[in-house]
């Protein structure tokens, strides 16, 4: 991805701290796209990352060739809108089996959130995350 993002820069997590004060300081790492935009880069877990690697492989076999920077990792999904992709989403999250408040927490941020990445994650994102699962137990009571 692009680059490093100035560590005196305002925090892209709206916390209204230097970067070097916040996100830098809890291991979450923000770059510049092309366009000069954050977008926090997110490293990946061993399982994850295996998981990819297996997928990129069942790709280049079928395409009988490596993969083209440009070639797309889900060809299948490339002419769905994001509002039917995170509506997939959703529905395979609550076929898995994860709690409900969790899927509509999703739904309304757009973020999964799971012990192993609440630390990656900006506090204001996670404060969020916290209230759309508490509105949707409040909803349920």
């Amino acid at each position: 991805m692009g680059r490093k993002l100035s560590r005196n820069a305002p925090c892209p997590c709206g916390s209204g701290k230097a970067y070097k004060q916040c996100c830098l300081r809890k291991g979450i790492e923000w770059r510049l796209d092309g366009a000069g935009q954050p977008v926090q880069s997110v490293p990946l877990d061993d399982e994850t990352r295996d998981a990819l690697q297996t997928h990129i492989g069942e790709l280049e076999d079928a395409k009988g060739a490596p993969l083209d920077p440009d070639d797309l990792l889900f060809p299948e999904l490339a002419d769905l809108s994001e509002e039917e992709l995170l509506g997939r989403l959703a529905q395979r999250l609550r076929e898995a089996g994860v709690d409900p408040a969790f899927v509509y927490a999703f739904e309304r941020t757009g973020l999964l959130v799971t012990d192993a990445n609440w630390d990656r994650i900006p506090e204001v994102d996670r404060e969020a995350w916290m209230q759309a699962v508490q509105e949707y137990r409040d909803r349920q009571n």
